[in-house]
């Protein structure tokens, strides 16, 4: 098993066929590369569901005593996310659609992990971030963080698949 930094590179090692499953999200590189059949989804992985607590809009000690209070209070504040075009990105876009928010008024930080800008919301670094339940327990307990609300309070999402590259399946259908 290998970990990679950002679902971009999960999706280009396993088309080109150094890997041969992996899961990651329906970010834009998964969607154009099973668009050009190199790589295929095979299996659906985890999902938001109404109301059920997953990923979360947390938002620093320092952000929520500035007004950073509902979601769409995202206008004038930087709000982390892991990577310009991962799923946390979308959801970003989609609260600021679902709460009539200029996208545009919002200071979008890419921060490439999530222990990383799980830091930088525990230091107060920066406004708020979207992050998986696990991540936003554990700011939530030590009093790091303050929660804005669950993502799914607005949407649900279908966060990725397990992929499968086309030269492994190409192998085993011989």
């Amino acid at each position: 098993m290998t970990a990679f930094e950002n679902g971009r590179m999960v999706a280009e090692t396993l088309a080109s066929g150094v890997t041969d499953f992996a899961l990651t999200g329906f970010t834009p590189a998964a969607f154009n590369l099973a668009g050009k059949g190199m790589i295929k989804a095979i299996a659906s992985r985890t999902r938001e569901k109404r109301y059920y607590e997953g990923t979360e809009l947390v938002v620093s000690n320092t952000g929520f005593s500035k007004g950073l209070q509902k979601f769409e209070d995202i206008v004038g504040r930087t709000v982390a996310i892991d990577a310009l075009g991962s799923v946390a990105h979308y959801q970003l876009e989609q609260i600021a659609r679902v709460k009539k928010v200029d996208i545009d008024r919002v200071t979008v930080k890419p921060v490439q992990t999530l222990d990383a800008i799980a830091r930088a919301i525990g230091a107060n670094e920066i406004d708020g971030a979207i992050m998986p339940a696990s991540y936003a327990r554990e700011l939530l307990a030590s009093n790091q963080a303050k929660l804005v609300g669950w993502y799914s309070e607005l949407d649900e999402i279908q966060f990725g698949a397990l992929f499968a590259s086309s030269k492994m399946i190409a192998t085993v259908q011989q």
